[in-house]
């Protein structure tokens, strides 16, 4: 599969689509607790019927705080940090159809609190685990006649990075000398239009590499850092990244370098970094991204998906630097951060549209840092040939910023025809659709432990007729990453696969119906995410027991021969041993607004 970028929007779509229709393809009996009766509503993990749109009742949620000599409930929203261990939360409930029902106040599985009134909120203590990031909190009013009005919060038991922060040790990087010496030829030729003579990590103070190259006969050699203005400027707030790039032992001055042949992008983000413009060096437009990766078939899934995201505006900034201390003659070390930032102004350069790096952003402060930083940077300790060390901070916050505010729409009657008891058999006429949207603060990466997982907490399903929602779902989906590769024949050529698994943790993942117009409460709380997951694998085409899903490496002209990955205290490590790679394979990026 060549759209790596839109991977993963892809998987969370199928995982819906087959959620629904898997639920709806089978008996009481088989994958759905059925019976939501009045009397079985009240017990933890029993389904409920949820009320229409127009009769829900306005729930809030409150938290005790003690701060010195005050204290009081709080209101807490997405993303509300309360620790670990026993708190105690409030709730108000105002208006409704049904007058007053009992409170209910769930981790949306099999633990579950009654809040009693007292005074002006409805009172619980409510017990916090140290084992999960997040809490996606489901808070339900039921009534008698066995119908609630239901909302849900997620909560956080472990800090993060705020949306305004920039993660700087987000992504590390180690480049083996090998890996280097492969890359010496295409590399120069898509950054200079010729091949670097030399290319090789460099163990000095003030540089991770050394080259070598010849231009017009003139012989050119020089040790090569990118320093970060940001090393001496960790706590100060709004803070605009830049980098500077550091020419040492140059045979030829500077000026004349800069009227080598470059690509535009390359030439932009040097003028950047030499006249020491504020702002990161290198942005991507992401709209022009998986614009360009999603295709342009009428019957292509891919392109229906993503020409439902609106990016238009939307840029990842790329906050890079050299470490010189992390690097050595067996590997040069990089660190990054990434930053996503939605409705940036942007400005014309050379003809080309950048994104402008967004006033009020702060640095995240590494006294609350919830992962080792670059745990895993030891070239000395490789396997492979290149080595990326993630940070679950970064890569929770790039996932929250890339779906932030997106909605897929799906209306194709084909795909809603698979669904037939959430989704009714209407007339040609009647517009039918499935939005699909995302709570930023559920969403996140957790490499605390060994297993590497992803959570995807409070994903909305809404089905719709003619612009009117008829029934909402809220869906968590908690999963175990592993990744692994295999050698497939394609068409008579040997190609390199890079395999995904994703393994459901069942307790953690729920299903409920928050809204219902059309009467389908057989759905709330059901039980078919552990058998879907079971069989998504051969839905997919592959095998029972195989990978979710195999990306072509081979398509993107790298040739992979083994893949390591490990996780703990907050970071992943995914280390590839590369036998051959075309950096042009991935030049994608440089068309789409760097």
């Amino acid at each position: 599969m060549k759209n790596l970028k839109g991977l993963l929007l892809s998987v969370l779509v199928l995982l819906l689509l087959f959620a629904l229709g898997g639920c709806s393809g089978s008996s009481d009996s088989d994958i759905l607790t059925s019976g939501v009766g009045a009397e079985s509503c009240y017990g933890a993990g029993a389904p409920v019927n949820a009320v229409a749109y127009g009769d829900a009742a306005t729930i809030k949620l409150y938290v005790w705080e003690e701060d010195g000599e005050e204290e009081g409930f709080v209101e807490a929203s997405n993303g509300y940090y309360v620790g670990q261990g026993t708190r105690t939360l409030g709730v108000q409930v105002d208006g409704g159809v049904n007058g007053r029902g009992r409170v209910f106040v769930s981790d949306g599985g099999g633990y579950q609190v009654e809040a009693l009134l007292e005074g002006d909120y409805y009172v619980c203590d409510f017990r916090f685990g140290a084992e999960n990031m997040l809490c996606p909190l489901l808070i339900q009013e039921i009534y008698a006649n066995g119908y609630a009005s239901k909302k849900k919060v997620i909560l956080r038991t472990r800090p993060g990075a705020k949306d305004n922060e920039l993660v700087r040790d987000g992504l590390g990087v180690l480049v083996s000398a090998g890996l280097l010496d492969i890359l010496k030829g295409p590399l120069g030729d898509m950054l200079i239009e010729q091949p670097l003579d030399v290319l090789e990590p460099v163990d000095a103070n003030d540089a991770i590499l050394y080259a070598e190259l010849e231009i017009e006969e003139i012989p050119i050699n020089t040790n090569i850092n990118i320093n970060d203005e940001l090393e001496d400027k960790l706590y100060q707030e709004n803070i605009k990244p830049m980098m500077a790039l550091n020419l040492t032992n140059t045979s030829i001055p500077i000026g004349d370098i800069l009227e080598l042949p470059l690509p535009s992008w390359l030439a932009n983000m040097l003028m950047n970094i030499l006249m020491g413009e504020p702002g990161p060096a290198m942005d991507i437009g992401l709209g022009g991204l998986l614009g360009g990766l999603a295709g342009d078939g009428e019957d292509d899934m891919m392109a229906m998906i993503l020409g439902s995201f609106d990016l238009e505006d939307t840029y990842l900034f790329l906050d890079l630097y050299g470490m010189p201390d992390m690097t050595n003659d067996a590997a040069a070390a990089l660190g990054a951060g990434l930053y996503v930032a939605g409705s940036v102004e942007t400005e014309i350069k050379d003809g080309e549209v950048h994104g402008i790096f967004p006033d009020g952003v702060s640095v995240f402060d590494p006294d609350n840092l919830t992962h080792e930083s670059f745990l895993y940077m030891d070239p000395g300790a490789m396997q492979g040939n290149i080595g990326v060390d993630f940070s679950q901070d970064n890569l929770s916050q790039f996932l929250g910023g890339l779906l932030d505010g997106q909605v897929l729409k799906i209306d194709d009657k084909d795909i809603l025809g698979e669904i037939p008891v959430a989704v009714p058999d209407r007339p040609d006429e009647c517009l039918q659709e499935l939005w699909i949207s995302f709570n930023r603060a559920g969403l996140a990466f957790d490499f605390m432990a060994s297993q590497a997982l992803l959570i995807l907490d409070d994903v909305s399903i809404e089905y719709r007729e003619d612009g009117s929602a008829r029934w909402q779902m809220s869906v968590d989906i908690n999963l175990i990453l592993g990744m692994g590769m295999h050698k497939e024949d394609v068409e008579g050529e040997e190609h390199s696969m890079l395999d995904i698994y994703l393994t459901l943790i069942p307790e953690l993942s729920h299903c409920h119906v928050m809204r219902d117009n059309l009467g389908i409460g057989i759905f709330d709380h059901s039980a078919f995410i552990e058998t879907l997951f079971a069989e998504l694998p051969a839905m997919l085409g592959g095998g029972a027991t195989g990978p979710l899903l195999s990306l072509d490496m081979s398509d993107m002209d790298i040739e992979l021969s083994n893949i390591w990955t490990s996780s703990k205290k907050g970071r992943c490590f995914l280390e590839m041993a590369i036998d051959e790679m075309d950096p042009s394979g991935l030049c994608f990026i440089s068309s789409a607004g760097m």
